[in-house]
């Protein structure tokens, strides 16, 4: 079995996952202005949250569904933004 919960450690762009995963796209805006987060800075922490949001899918589909729910909003909160630029 391999373990990813150590695989962002030290990156500060896994930070920025919050931003879709609580904010919606006017609140992340302003988010990403406050914060001074540059055009490749912001594109790691969408990746991030992409990354975040699939990975939980196999592992808890039966155990626990609702956290899947929650990812699957994750999941088209950045999908959303990718199609908007």
């Amino acid at each position: 079995m391999l373990d990813f919960g150590g695989l962002a450690v030290g990156d500060p762009t896994v930070d920025l996952v919050t931003a879709w995963e609580l904010l919606d796209s006017e609140a992340r805006d302003l988010f990403r202005t406050e914060v001074r987060v540059d055009d490749h800075t912001w594109l790691l922490g969408r990746a991030w949250a992409l990354a975040i949001a699939v990975m939980t899918f196999p592992y808890y589909w039966q155990t626990m569904p609702d956290r899947c729910i929650g990812r699957l909003a994750l999941a088209q909160q950045v999908l959303l933004d990718a199609e908007t630029g």
